[in-house]
């Protein structure tokens, strides 16, 4: 079994939602993803149109995995779908461990050191437990410094 259902916006033709399933599945009706998809809650016929491939379609599936967006024309009496192939730009990337770890070692802080691997540990602990006595509506009282780094005193 397949289904692949493309919902848009009649007015602008900006896509609402899109699924795509297939194997064991029970397909269901428009009326219901109207009714259970939250995209598509407010939303029902008079405002919204679908396309709907119930086997795969080779030209669509190829352009649904190329494209970068897809939108609908709706200025005439059939609408077409409209495909965004621009390239999507490559993701930031942040600094690298080696970078991160050559920067800490210029302010004196060598994470290579078993010792300072177990204060971090230590301190995201605390952390923790601060959370959750913020959560439970207690203040928690935290001291900067000391041998471990962060010490945590009693909450009110």
């Amino acid at each position: 079994m397949f289904l692949r259902r493309l919902y848009y916006d009649l007015v602008n033709g900006d896509m609402v939602s899109h699924r795509m399933a297939r194997g064991s599945i029970i397909v269901p009706t428009a009326e219901e993803d109207f009714a259970r998809l939250p995209e598509l809650a407010g939303r029902s016929e008079a405002d919204t149109g679908w396309f709907e491939w119930t086997e795969p379609d080779a030209t669509a599936e190829g352009d649904f995995a190329r494209a970068s967006g897809v939108s609908v024309d709706v200025s005439g009496k059939r609408h077409k779908i409209v495909w965004d192939f621009t390239p999507l730009p490559e993701p930031e990337t942040g600094p690298t461990y080696e970078e991160l770890a050559e920067a800490l070692l210029e302010v004196g802080i060598d994470v290579t050191r078993r010792d300072v691997l177990e204060q971090a540990r230590e301190i995201g602990a605390r952390v923790v437990e601060a959370e959750r006595v913020l959560e439970a509506g207690r203040t928690p009282e935290l001291e900067i410094g000391g041998e471990n780094g962060v010490k945590e005193g009693k909450g009110g």
